[in-house]
């Protein structure tokens, strides 16, 4: 983990990174991403949003990152379930550190006929000496 002093000349390197998505559908359905980055993050949060179409109920969330780099929670509301990861405020995530993933447990009365395009991730990142960046996608 290193810090960049603010006397330093901080030169933003291009960053890669892959992600990939699954889900499962049994007795209780998880959607999951598997993440790798390039280099250190200095913020991340992931976002997933699980429709309630089917009076979806929260089960439980996973991660793979150390507790004191990443705290996870997650909000109910009438219409979805939105489970949350994010940086604490001044860690750092070492690139040698990845990859990691994260999984969102709910159960659903009607898995089988439930569409999961309609539950949606975001994840915003940026790099030590890089701009604030997001991508998203579907399940």
């Amino acid at each position: 983990m290193n810090n960049v002093a603010t006397s330093q000349k901080c030169i933003p390197e291009p960053i890669s990174y892959t992600i990939k998505v699954s889900d499962y559908a049994n007795l209780s359905d998880y959607r999951g991403i598997d993440l790798n980055f390039s280099q250190s993050l200095s913020n991340l949060t992931i976002i997933q949003f699980v429709q309630r179409t089917y009076n979806e109920t929260y089960a439980q969330q996973h991660q793979s990152f150390s507790n004191q780099l990443i705290n996870m929670t997650y909000i109910e509301t009438s219409t979805q379930i939105i489970y949350i990861w994010y940086s604490l405020s001044g860690m750092h995530i070492a690139n040698e550190t990845f990859p990691h993933f994260v999984e969102a447990h709910f159960y659903s009365k009607n898995v089988s006929i439930r569409d999961r395009s309609s539950d949606t991730w975001e994840i915003w990142f940026q790099t030590v000496c890089g701009d604030l960046q997001n991508i998203s996608g579907t399940f």
